[in-house]
């Protein structure tokens, strides 16, 4: 296995999970075979990736190249002094990759939704609204972390704002109560032209029912 310094972190990072849907296997899995082999510090994506003793299709290695990277950057291997480009580029590239991971998670939902123009209006201002919000909860709902345990519906909120402005329903964010803007609270809503607002204290207690 890779030793990593902080493997609970790795496993649930969005990179991981993503690698996880790609491949159909738990990242904690993945990390047990993984390889990494550092190219030119300017071209992480291109740097060679193997996984002993795991069947993995050809088409997946580029999709899931950025927990590769990922595991590498949080591993010993990475501790060299005359790495630290690679260690530089390789964090970069992660970020890149990790901005995108956060949308990829609505692409589940995006082929019951129409391009944009008038069927996305449709959906934005009927109760298709209401519809397709109840959709992405029940997507969400299933959503595992890396060890194959379920998501707290406080990381998932996010998503939920994502994958409702995927769907065309123009979120917006607020809360009555003073806090930072990473924290999520039983205040915190979401409103949409297309629906009531959704308190995060709704939300929860939807992600708990769909999990019994």
């Amino acid at each position: 296995m890779m030793e990593v310094y902080d493997r609970e972190a790795v496993v649930n990072h969005p990179l991981a999970l993503q690698a996880a849907q790609e491949t159909g296997r738990r990242a904690v899995d993945l990390l047990a075979d993984l390889r990494v082999e550092p190219g030119e510090a300017e071209f992480p994506e291109q740097w060679a990736v193997s996984w002993t003793g795991t069947d993995i299709a050809p088409d997946t290695i580029h999709a899931i190249q950025g927990f590769a990277l990922l595991a590498w950057l949080h591993s010993p291997e990475s501790a060299d002094d005359d790495l630290a480009p690679h260690r530089d580029h390789a964090s970069r590239e992660i970020l890149k990759r990790e901005y995108a991971a956060e949308w990829a998670v609505a692409q589940g939902y995006r082929h019951n939704q129409s391009s944009k123009g008038a069927a996305g209006a449709e959906a934005r201002w009927s109760g298709d609204g209401r519809q397709a919000v109840a959709q992405i909860v029940e997507t969400l709902a299933r959503a595992v972390d890396g060890l194959g345990d379920p998501i707290p519906p406080k990381d998932l909120w996010p998503r939920l704002f994502a994958m409702m402005g995927e769907a065309h329903l123009d979120p917006t964010e607020s809360c009555d109560r003073d806090h930072e803007p990473e924290r999520v609270c039983r205040q915190c809503r979401i409103e949409s032209p297309a629906i009531e607002p959704v308190t995060f204290d709704a939300f929860r207690k939807r992600i708990e029912r769909a999990r019994q």
